[in-house]
């Protein structure tokens, strides 16, 4: 996969970055990571250098889902999100190479698959949000917005 800058014709045009992409596919990879990406290399083509490498590790959750760990190799900066049972993003958080966590978010979803609340953490105090889903508008509408004191987000703004 490449990226060029913009010429006049599909295809052309100067290389500015390559990316490559591998695969879990050895015997070792477990059944939940098997075909799945394991590392994508982006190489800076005007210097030649790895310009970034992300490399994807994936395990099951408690929430009967799995837990995708995307990590910049370069920067050391991890992104743990895990994963309901119906593949749906419920809990992410991110952490530098010094171990601290910083942004934080959770989701919860009602029995159709529509987003009923989500919070969000940077810093010491969560923001959480809960949607009416009675609205004319199918995206629904924020019908409680707050600033929590404690250190955990709960789904209990119902």
């Amino acid at each position: 996969m490449e990226r060029r800058k913009d010429a006049a014709a599909a295809g052309s045009g100067d290389l500015i970055e390559q990316h490559t992409i591998s695969y879990k596919d050895s015997s070792s990879a477990s059944d939940l990571e098997k075909g799945r990406v394991d590392i994508i290399e982006s190489d800076d083509a005007t210097s030649g250098t790895a310009a970034l490498q992300t490399k994807f590790d994936y395990a099951t959750a408690n929430t009967n889902g799995q837990q995708v760990t995307v990590t910049d190799q370069k920067r050391g900066i991890a992104t743990v999100t895990e994963y309901d049972s119906y593949d749906r993003p419920i809990h992410t958080t991110m952490s530098d190479p010094g171990g601290y966590v910083t942004p934080e978010t959770w989701t919860g979803y009602d029995a159709s698959g529509r987003v009923v609340y989500s919070a969000h953490k940077q810093g010491k105090r969560p923001h959480r949000e809960r949607y009416d889903l009675r609205s004319a508008r199918p995206s629904g509408r924020v019908a409680h917005d707050e600033q929590t004191r404690s250190s955990t987000p709960t789904n209990s703004c119902r």
